[in-house]
């Protein structure tokens, strides 16, 4: 639609509904008349055409025109496609199941800290492997699986595969924590 164009323009009007019905009920009045001009194309007694499709008149007390009391018509039609079976589509591969699988040394939240390329971004695993991953604008969640160094990272039907290690930090005020290194950025949390 465009700027100036409002729900009038599009919805149709009295004049154009009434153009419509007329035209309609001009095709209802010749589609009648064909039809009592025409006849049936057989006769009652037409082995061909079943007792409830045959057209039967009787003169009305009335008048002396014939009114056709029922009409029922069926045309036989013709296939013009082949006939098939209708076709199934493949059932859907069932998804494989990955199991989560990281030592307990990295259950907990690691904080990438305030500033530099890791700021307000944490990871946070559960002892299954289920893991969260939240950066500014947006989050991931998923399954790991931790093997010889390397952690994968299964989401949204795709993984992503880097290289970890675990560190103990030297005590800071009094507190001890561990290092997390995914991919060479650093991640930190309190032991």
């Amino acid at each position: 639609m465009t700027a100036n164009t409002s729900f009038a323009d599009v919805l149709p009007t009295q004049i154009t509904r009434t153009i419509r019905c007329a035209s309609l009920a001009a095709l209802a009045v010749v589609a009648a008349a064909s039809v009592g001009a025409c006849g049936s194309s057989s006769t009652d007694d037409d082995p061909y055409v079943p007792a409830g499709n045959r057209v039967t008149s009787t003169p009305t007390a009335s008048s002396r025109s014939t009114e056709t009391s029922v009409i029922r018509t069926t045309t036989p039609t013709r296939r013009t496609t082949p006939r098939t079976t209708p076709r199934t589509s493949p059932s859907p591969r069932p998804r494989t199941v990955i199991r989560g699988s990281v030592p307990a040394i990295l259950v907990g939240t690691w904080s990438g800290g305030s500033s530099g390329e890791t700021a307000g971004t944490s990871y946070s695993f559960a002892s299954d492997g289920r893991f969260l991953i939240r950066r500014p604008g947006g989050s991931i969640t998923g399954v790991a699986v931790a093997r010889s160094g390397s952690l994968t990272f299964y989401f949204s039907g795709k993984s992503v595969t880097s290289s970890y290690s675990v560190t103990e930090l030297p005590e800071l005020y009094g507190y001890r924590s561990l290092n997390l290194e995914i991919g060479g950025y650093s991640y930190v949390r309190d032991i």
